[in-house]
């Protein structure tokens, strides 16, 4: 059973996919468009799940289902995963490239992606700085969307790659 996405309560069980590029608006709708069936019939052993899907600053794509209707089961999430791999297919693009890194410099700037190891270069080159923002993609809570889906650098996993100075 699909809901808006405004709807899905805090706790709700997220799943965030970035894609290698930037979405157009034929893409992002072309996307919710053919996520939309299989949202409202998705189920985990027969029973129907809550779930809703949204896209954020145009590349990333958060998939989420409530936690308290029925639990998302390992065979549904694996039906999900297919659908997506299906769009990336359809789509021409990437979204489970893990090695992609999106980041912005502040809020307000646009969103740049990097392979790992050239956001790795440029971050102990001091290209990139610390307080810059990186998506964070092992947010699993709706609720933590807003305050924990950028995150600054020197706040997270890619903290450990800063230069000794820089922290």
């Amino acid at each position: 059973m699909k809901i808006p996405f405004d709807q899905m309560p805090s706790n709700a069980r997220a799943w965030v996919y970035t894609a290698n590029r930037i979405l157009t608006a034929e893409e992002s709708t072309l996307l919710l468009q053919r996520l939309d069936p299989f949202l409202t019939e998705w189920s985990s052993h027969g029973t129907s799940l809550k779930a809703s899907c949204q896209i954020f600053d145009q590349s990333v794509v958060v998939v989420a289902v409530e936690n308290g209707w029925e639990a998302a089961s390992g065979c549904s999430i694996d039906k999900s995963v297919r659908v997506l791999k299906e769009l990336e297919e359809e789509l021409h693009l990437s979204l489970f490239d893990r090695m992609l890194i999106l980041y912005k410099e502040s809020d307000s700037a646009s969103l740049q992606m990097l392979p790992l190891g050239q956001f790795k270069n440029k971050l102990a080159s001091g290209e990139i700085e610390p307080t810059g923002l990186i998506l964070n993609t092992q947010v699993t809570a709706v609720g933590d969307l807003k305050v924990e889906l950028w995150k600054e650098i020197k706040d997270s996993w890619l903290a450990r790659f800063l230069p000794s100075t820089a922290v």
